[in-house]
């Protein structure tokens, strides 16, 4: 028997664990007053490692679908005039406004929506670049100066 074949070492193990956990019920079964000592369940013991480990997972940071679909909104309205510096200025903005989230969710230490900050710096880098350095580039580049 080999791992080729399907049985691993841990099929090995489960199968002893699940056999030993059987002879001791059934000696629990036929010696009642050994049944009175509190037994412990290593298995049980390792459901409930798992469960807190698990319960740790669950305090990060968690961001819900809902702000990814707003922050794909606003770069692809940039995108759609055109203009690589308003997307890419827009894709920034969002970026440093998540890090600006995240910073004061590490000061507050409490809940904190993840849109507001973001979609502010965003819209901001989205108007003052396509109405401010996009014209200011093009003329620039219309006048042939090269910064």
């Amino acid at each position: 028997v080999d791992s080729a074949d399907g049985f691993s070492e841990d099929w090995r193990n489960e199968e002893r664990t699940r056999s030993r956990e059987t002879r001791v019920r059934n000696y629990l079964d036929e010696n009642p007053e050994v049944g009175r000592r509190t037994v412990v369940n290593p298995t049980a013991v390792e459901h409930q490692a798992q469960m807190i480990e698990e319960d740790d997972e669950d305090n990060g940071v968690k961001l819900g679908l809902g702000d990814f679909i707003f922050y794909s909104i606003l770069v692809g309205k940039a995108s759609s005039n055109g203009d690589w510096n308003t997307t890419l200025a827009c894709f920034m903005a969002i970026l440093i406004g998540l890090c600006l989230t995240l910073v004061f969710l590490a000061l507050f230490r409490r809940a904190l929506p993840a849109l507001p900050i973001s979609i502010f710096f965003g819209l901001i880098f989205f108007f003052l670049t396509s109405e401010v350095v996009s014209p200011f580039c093009n003329e620039l580049s219309r006048r042939q100066i090269y910064i």
